[in-house]
C-alpha cells in the first residue's frame, strides 16, 4: 500500500465512523441537509464536508462552506461603490474600539436580547439581501455569538447569509492583517 492509499483508507474509515455515529447524530445531519434544501453528493468530497460540519459535541454548524466569507473578499467589497450589509454580532465594547467600516452593531447574538436586536435590525431588509456578519471576540470554537445569527436570519427567510471567517479573533484575523477599520463611538 502506498502512503497516499493508506491515508485515503484511514480518512475513509474515520469519515465512515463519524457519519455512521449514533442515531441521534444521523438525525441531526439529516435535518441539517433538509434545512438547507441540500442533498449531499454520494462522494468522498461530500462526506468530508459533512463530517467537517460535526463538532465534538454533535452540534451541527448551520452554514455550508460557501457561506463563509474570507477577510480579503470582504475588504474588497467594502472598498467598492456598493457597500454590503455588515452586522457585528459580538460585544459592544469591541465594536466601539474597532470595527469593520460600515458595519452595524446588532446585539450580542449569544443572548436572547442580542438576537432580538439582530431580528429588529434585519426585519425590514429585503429577504434577497446578502447579509455578512461577524463577531471576532474569541476563537470560533468558543464563540457563543457566531452560530445563533445564522439560524435566526435563516428562520427569517434570508437566503444570502455570509459568515466572516475570523477563526481566531478580530484583532488577529482582520486588524493585524492590515484590513480597514473604523474606531470610536458608533
Amino acid at each position: 500500500m502506498t502512503l497516499s492509499i493508506a491515508k485515503t483508507v484511514v480518512l475513509f474509515i474515520t469519515i465512515s465512523i463519524l457519519i455512521a455515529g449514533s442515531a441521534q447524530h444521523r438525525n441531526v445531519q439529516a435535518n441539517h441537509f433538509r434545512f438547507h434544501d441540500h442533498q449531499p453528493e454520494n462522494s468522498l468530497t461530500a462526506n468530508l464536508e459533512q463530517a467537517a460540519e460535526v463538532k465534538s459535541d454533535d452540534s451541527v454548524v448551520p452554514w455550508l462552506p460557501g457561506d463563509l466569507m474570507q477577510p480579503e473578499e470582504l475588504a474588497q467589497l467594502i472598498s467598492g461603490q456598493q457597500k454590503p450589509i455588515i452586522f457585528q454580532t459580538g460585544v459592544i465594547h469591541l465594536f466601539r474600539i474597532s470595527r469593520i467600516p460600515g458595519s452595524k452593531f446588532v446585539g450580542q447574538a449569544g443572548t436572547n436580547e442580542g438576537l432580538e436586536m439582530l431580528k429588529k435590525a434585519a426585519q425590514d431588509l429585503p429577504r434577497s439581501s446578502e447579509i455578512i456578519y461577524y463577531c471576532g471576540c474569541c476563537p470560533w470554537k468558543d464563540c457563543p455569538n457566531i452560530q445563533p445569527p445564522y439560524r435566526a436570519l435563516q428562520a427569517m427567510g434570508f437566503k444570502k447569509i455570509r459568515v466572516l471567517n475570523l477563526p481566531n479573533n478580530f484583532i488577529q484575523d482582520w486588524i493585524n492583517k492590515g484590513f480597514p477599520v473604523e474606531k470610536g463611538e458608533a
